[in-house]
């Protein structure tokens, strides 16, 4: 029996010193369409107005899918020029976009401000007088807790056929780690084993009587 109880402590203390992280399981979710705030323009220099010439030509009715580590990468909006043509020079805009996965029965809110420079159109469906138009993030904000990591892409793909600048995001499953158990699983284990050393000095003093 004391050596069962002996046994018994050293598992449970042992199991509760060590802890080993688990691969991330695939994760499914879905989404709705993203949101766009109003926009900053910032037009070219010279230029009359306060027009940037853009237009969301797409914006994801929404997505999902099943990810895993190494994550998929799922589409968030299309902007091309708008007629007139900037003739001053190239505008600049920003706007945030915020987009909702939900993953089981809870949503979780990523955002990320949007910066689009070297913006040119030359005319209705047309951009880039002074080639593509760069798309980088900033200012993310990431759900606390949640099982999948999302980065917003910088630039991402160039339609050259329609002039377009495509908005993307990869969203990936996150690796996940043991749940610590109690510390009162811990203290019983110390338990166990401060009653196994009592027996076994009680045992000796009687042998030795």
């Amino acid at each position: 029996m004391l050596k069962y109880l002996s046994k018994l402590a050293l598992v449970v203390t042992m199991g509760c010193a060590f802890s080993m992280p688990l691969s991330a399981a695939t994760v499914a979710f879905t989404s709705g369409a993203p949101t766009i705030s109003p926009v900053t323009c910032v037009p070219g220099p010279g230029e009359a107005g306060s027009n940037c010439n853009y237009a969301f030509s797409e914006i994801s009715a929404g997505f999902g899918g099943i990810v895993n580590e190494t994550g998929s990468v799922f589409k968030l909006f299309e902007i091309r020029g708008q007629a007139p043509a900037d003739v001053e020079g190239p505008d600049s805009f920003s706007f945030t976009t915020t987009i909702n996965l939900l993953i089981g029965s809870t949503n979780y809110m990523f955002s990320a401000l949007a910066t689009v420079t070297n913006w040119a159109a030359v005319n209705s469906g047309v951009n880039g007088v002074n080639g593509p138009a760069a798309l980088t993030w900033s200012n993310v904000t990431s759900a606390a807790g949640a099982p999948v990591a999302v980065s917003f892409l910088t630039d991402g793909p160039f339609n050259d056929s329609r002039r377009e600048r495509i908005g993307q995001i990869l969203v990936r499953a996150v690796e996940t780690s043991v749940v610590p158990l109690p510390g009162g699983i811990l203290l019983l284990g110390s338990a166990l084993l401060g009653i196994f050393g009592l027996s076994r000095r009680r045992n000796r003093k009687l042998a030795a009587a």
